[in-house]
C-alpha cells in the first residue's frame, strides 16, 4: 500500500527508516499523547524493534508518514476481532518539526478510507487523551466525530485520566440511515450542493424566522460587498481544510460580486495567509494544524472569482477582515454604511467579520446562500446568532434585486430552488 498526498505519502515502513523515525520519535511532546509502548527516550535500537514488529504483521496496518523522503510519523490501525470484526482503532503521530501543516489531518483522513475500503469496515476511532486537544481537531478536520468522554478509563504517567471517543462511522449504502461521519477519501461530504441551495436557504430562513427581525433596507449608492476568503486553500476538495459547504455557495457569490461591479459599488477580497516562518501565526498557530502560507497556491482566490484590476484584497491574519487590517479605513473612505459579507466560513471569519462591522456601526447583510462552512449545525448556528443580534439574513437574490433597484426593501425569502 502507498497513498501519495497532496502534503505526504503514506507507506509501509521500511528498515532505512529507522534513523529518521528515532529522531522524530524521540520527543517528550509525542510519546506523552501515546500508549506506554511508545518509549521515552526513543532509541536507534526502539525503532529498529518496531520497524521488524510492523513489517511482520499481515495483513500491514502499521504505516509510516513520509515527508520530503523521510520518515517523520507513524500511522496505523488494530482491526477488532469477533463480533467486532467491523471496527478498527487507529493511531497516528508526526514530529514537532513538522505539525501546523496539515499532514496529520490528511494522513488520517486518507488511511481512514484505506481501512473502510480494505477491511470492510463500518466503524473506525480514536481514543485521545483529555488534554490532547490538537488532536481533537485534527480528527473533527478529517470527518470524525466526538462521541463521549471515557471517565476515568486510562493511567498515563502515574494519573488517572480521561480519554475522549471520536469516530467515523461508514454511510449505510444499503439505503439505512447514514452514520455521523462523512470522509471519502479525503474529502468531506457536502452538507449543501448547487442543486439543493435555494431548498435549503429556504428551510434555513424558517428556521431562523423569529429572530431575523432586523429586516434593513439596503442602501445601494452606499454598500459594499465583502468576499471573504474564497480562496483554494478551503475551496479545493484536495485540502485537508475543504470547506464542503463552499462549493455550493460559489454561484451565489459571483451572482453577487457581477451586480455590485454592474451598480458601480465596491467589491472587497479578503485573503487569510500566514508567513513561513510563522512570525504571524500567534495561537493559530497552535489552535490550527494547517496554515495558508502566502504566497502558495493555496493561498490564491478561486479563478472564477478573482478580483478584478484594481479591486482592494485585503490580506489578513486572524478571522475578522478587521483585526489589524486596513479594511475599516477604506470602507470609510468610500462613505461605507451597508456591507454585504459572503464567502468562507460562516461560523468563522464570516460571522466574525459580521460581528467587527456591527461593532463599527455598519449595517450587516449577511446572505444565508453566500457562506459555507463544514456542516449545517455550524451553518446554522451563525445564521442564528447573528439574526439575533448583528445582521440582517436574507438571500444573496433577494440583494442582488435590491441592489437593482427591483424592490422597496430586502425580503428574506427570493432564492433560486
Amino acid at each position: 500500500m502507498e497513498l501519495r498526498l497532496s502534503r505526504c505519502t503514506v507507506r509501509p515502513w521500511r528498515e532505512a527508516d529507522a534513523p529518521s523515525l528515532a529522531l522524530h520519535a524521540n520527543d517528550r511532546r509525542i510519546s506523552v499523547n501515546l500508549r506506554d509502548g511508545f518509549p521515552h527516550p526513543y532509541k536507534l535500537a526502539d525503532a529498529e524493534a518496531f520497524i521488524r514488529f510492523a513489517v511482520s504483521g499481515d495483513p500491514q496496518t502499521m504505516f509510516a508518514i513520509e515527508v520530503g523522503g523521510r520518515a517523520v510519523g507513524g500511522i496505523g490501525f488494530s482491526l477488532r476481532r469477533d463480533v467486532e470484526r467491523v471496527s478498527a482503532e487507529i493511531g497516528y503521530w508526526v514530529g514537532a518539526a513538522f505539525w501546523g501543516q496539515g499532514i496529520a489531518t490528511e494522513a488520517l483522513a486518507a488511511v481512514t478510507r484505506y481501512a473502510v475500503d480494505t477491511h470492510g469496515l463500518t466503524r473506525v476511532y480514536a481514543v485521545p487523551y483529555e488534554w490532547n486537544g490538537a488532536s481533537f481537531r485534527v480528527l473533527e478536520k478529517a470527518g470524525y466525530v466526538r462521541e463521549g468522554r471515557m471517565r476515568r478509563s486510562a493511567i498515563k504517567d502515574g494519573r488517572v485520566i480521561d480519554q475522549l471517543l471520536y469516530a467515523y462511522i461508514e454511510p449505510d449504502r444499503s439505503g439505512g440511515r447514514p452514520g455521523a461521519g462523512t470522509v471519502k477519501g479525503a474529502e468531506v461530504e457536502p452538507y449543501v450542493t448547487v442543486e439543493n441551495i435555494g431548498s435549503k436557504a429556504r428551510s434555513w430562513l424558517e428556521r431562523i424566522r423569529p429572530y431575523n427581525q432586523h429586516e434593513l433596507k439596503l442602501n445601494a449608492a452606499a454598500s459594499a460587498l465583502l468576499v471573504v476568503d474564497m480562496q483554494r486553500f478551503f475551496l479545493d476538495p484536495a485540502s485537508p481544510t475543504f470547506a464542503c459547504g463552499a462549493a455550493a455557495i460559489v454561484p451565489t457569490v459571483k451572482r453577487l460580486i457581477e451586480a455590485f461591479r454592474r451598480a458601480g459599488r465596491p467589491v472587497i477580497f479578503t485573503r487569510h495567509v500566514h508567513h513561513p516562518g510563522d512570525l504571524d501565526s500567534g495561537i493559530m498557530g497552535w489552535w490550527w494544524e494547517g496554515k495558508c502560507l502566502e504566497g502558495s497556491p493555496e493561498s490564491e482566490i478561486d479563478s472564477d472569482l478573482a478580483p478584478a484590476p484594481g479591486e482592494k484584497v485585503v490580506f489578513k491574519h486572524r478571522y475578522s477582515a478587521f483585526y489589524n487590517t486596513d479594511l475599516e479605513t477604506v470602507l470609510r473612505c468610500l462613505k461605507v454604511e451597508d456591507v454585504v459579507i459572503a464567502g468562507v466560513m460562516t461560523n468563522m471569519c464570516c460571522e466574525s467579520t459580521a460581528r467587527d462591522a456591527y461593532y463599527r456601526d455598519l449595517k450587516v447583510f449577511f446572505p444565508a446562500d453566500g457562506t459555507g462552512t463544514i456542516s449545517e449545525e455550524m451553518h446554522l448556528a451563525s445564521l442564528l446568532n447573528l439574526a439575533y443580534g448583528f445582521a440582517f439574513v436574507p438571500t444573496g437574490d433577494a440583494i442582488v434585486a435590491q441592489l437593482e433597484g427591483g424592490s422597496a426593501s430586502v425580503p428574506a425569502g427570493g432564492g433560486r430552488g
